[in-house]
């Protein structure tokens, strides 16, 4: 689940979201599958406030929930977004929710 060589992302998610931002949400995949099972849906909220990017990561099977804080004042991120993170054994793709 979630392999690492085939990994996609939609065009809007990729319009909308941050490179780093990107690969911090794939890290944050990868570093959750070595401490438990994963769910095929990943879930994230993105929102800025003040100089921070906040960020919620969860799973519904098994529970998970996670906030995480990022000191870039640099980063993009015009309002609340979310986005999930879709495996489907053969391949992985992060979409923005709204497309799903």
């Amino acid at each position: 689940m979630f392999n690492k060589e085939k990994r996609y992302i939609s065009r809007q998610a990729n319009e909308i979201v941050p490179v780093e931002i990107q690969i911090l949400m794939w890290n944050m995949v990868d570093e959750l599958k070595s401490k438990m099972e994963l769910d095929y849906l990943q879930i994230f909220r993105l929102k800025k406030k003040e100089d921070k990017v906040i960020i919620d990561h969860e799973q519904e099977v098994p529970p998970y929930k996670e906030q995480y804080e990022l000191k870039q004042s640099n980063v993009s991120i015009e309002h609340d977004i979310k986005i999930y993170v879709i495996d489907s054994i053969d391949y992985s793709t992060m979409i923005w929710a709204e497309e799903y």
